[in-house]
């Protein structure tokens, strides 16, 4: 990683600068992206993204901590779909004293990720399970013995997760442990293959509709060999990332960069 760093670096677009610290975004032909933030000889810090055409409202974005941002995706009326943490390419440079709002591009940057050839086989799956850690081990001994309270409540068992759904982990968690990690569901709308050429490596770059938005996901190529089906489903765990050109600020608040 030193060595791409060093490599692009000199070829980046600086992105702003604010407390000594210079933001710069490198992009490959193939969209793929590293954003570095440094401060005078020491290390950079970095977030990889990827230039993605998919476009959200975002609305009250926040710092959580450092690194994630908390913000609101919202329709084209203002009415909120869902939340979303998410590290945000000029993290350094946007607010840090009040929310703001904004249009940004979203990437899901895939960590841990299934495909399934349709809606009925990703129900079927494993990889639907939507589970606690007590009624994932019932689940493993016993998968016919729907606990009591579902029977008494009623309830599916066992419960999974719809095909398009999405949800960031950092709402079950203190702000300052929060990170940019999700659980999505999709419908595969579309997908490619793409080649880096600053390294030869092979990415897939899958568009998504998940619950609230589109979303684009990129992939390890060679954990997938196959290009994903349109109208499968696309599940797992992702970091989201995502692009803000522009922002407003909320009435009444002013705009300060982090330290």
């Amino acid at each position: 990683m030193a060595a791409l760093v060093q490599a692009v670096a000199p070829l980046g677009e600086v992105l702003g600068e604010a407390g000594g610290l210079k933001v710069v975004r490198w992009q490959d032909p193939s969209g793929t992206r590293l954003v570095m933030e440094t401060i005078g000889d020491d290390d950079p810090d970095l977030v990889p993204s990827f230039a993605a055409d998919t476009r959200v409202r975002l609305s009250g974005v926040q710092m959580l901590n450092d690194d994630v941002a908390m913000a609101t995706v919202v329709d084209d009326e203002g009415q909120a779909l869902t939340s979303v943490a998410v590290l945000i390419e000029q993290r350094r440079l946007i607010p840090w004293d009040q929310p703001i709002d904004g249009v940004a591009s979203i990437v899901a940057l895939g960590t841990a990720v299934s495909i399934h050839e349709s809606p009925g086989d990703f129900g079927e799956s494993d990889a639907s399970l939507f589970l606690g850690p007590k009624d994932a081990e019932q689940w493993r001994l016993h998968p016919d013995e729907p606990p009591a309270e579902y029977l008494k409540e009623g309830l599916t068992w066992p419960r999974r997760m719809a095909g398009e759904s999405f949800g960031s982990y950092a709402v079950f968690l203190k702000p300052d442990q929060a990170g940019a990690s999700a659980l999505l569901s999709g419908t595969i709308l579309g997908a490619e293959r793409r080649t880096v050429i600053q390294t030869g490596q092979e990415i897939l770059v899958v568009q998504v509709r998940t619950a609230g938005f589109d979303v684009i996901v990129c992939l390890e190529g060679a954990a997938h060999k196959e290009i994903p089906p349109v109208g499968g489903i696309l599940s797992g765990s992702v970091l989201m990332v995502a692009s803000l050109d522009s922002w407003q600020v909320r009435a009444g608040g002013g705009q300060g960069p982090a330290d």
